[in-house]
């Protein structure tokens, strides 16, 4: 891997950027793409391209393969990138890679080839560790800031959460693994709508690190099991009301006949 990518600050106004998965996923393909030609089992690898697939990529940025899947969907629906599968592998283009390697009206391929060996060898490497940390392992790239945002905005009935500690981390990091953002995020409206994980009934209430603590409290909450109850019906009272007036006729009946 060598060099760097260029990515304008417009980049905030693209489409996906509002999806953590997805957004990850493409800065991950932009990021570890072929910057030159190379062959690969006898398949020719054009810069740009990058062999891979959805169990490495789940591995690399640490979300679940329904996530990767999801996330390379919506890629190919807005032609960001374009995949050729294999029974082994995938190959998978970065359209218009070309517009991220080149600056206002000149190649950063070419200024960088007039510097000294030295110099472009320093360039990279400083430019590199922004994308490594010194463990020389990947940086994750997963959404912890907007699921804490997320719990704050939308459980307003709940504690905030006011520190993103390495233990929350943890925790939404192995949620991740199983969950899709979208099942969290749908999590925490049910917590807020259930009066008794809210607080509103009284009593007990849930709270981030509840819902982050397991993967079946999720779920429980998903499948409604802290729904509110349904308010009894008037046909209901007046079927109460009336087996009532029956039970207390049949009493006194029995009592009369004693």
């Amino acid at each position: 891997m060598n060099g760097y990518v260029r990515l304008h600050r417009k980049f905030t106004k693209w489409g996906w950027y509002d999806e953590p998965n997805t957004k990850a996923v493409f800065l991950h393909l932009l990021l570890t793409a072929n910057w030159q030609e190379s062959e690969w089992h006898g398949e020719t690898i054009m810069p740009g391209q990058v062999v891979t697939g959805r169990k490495k990529l789940a591995s690399e940025l640490g979300i679940s393969e329904r996530s990767v899947r999801t996330a390379l969907s919506r890629l190919q629906e807005t032609g960001e990138i374009s995949v050729k599968t294999t029974n082994k592998w995938s190959v998978i283009t970065v359209e218009n890679w070309s517009k991220y390697q080149m600056s206002d009206g000149e190649s950063d391929q070419q200024t960088t080839s007039k510097r000294p060996t030295n110099d472009q060898q320093t360039t990279t490497n400083e430019e590199y560790k922004n994308i490594r940390n010194k463990d020389n392992t990947h940086v994750e790239l997963l959404p912890y800031d907007e699921i804490v945002d997320a719990w704050n905005r939308i459980c307003i009935s709940l504690p905030r959460v006011k520190r993103l500690t390495d233990a929350r981390r943890r925790k939404i990091k192995a949620r991740l693994e199983q969950n899709d953002l979208g099942d969290i995020l749908n999590a925490m409206k049910a917590v807020e709508a259930s009066d008794f994980l809210s607080g509103r009934g009284g009593g007990w209430r849930a709270s981030f690190d509840w819902l982050m603590n397991s993967d079946s409290n999720i779920v429980k909450v998903l499948e409604g099991n802290y729904e509110n109850r349904q308010k009894v019906s008037k046909t209901q009272n007046e079927f109460e009301a009336a087996r009532r007036r029956i039970m207390e006729q049949y009493e006194r009946a029995v009592s009369a006949g004693a």
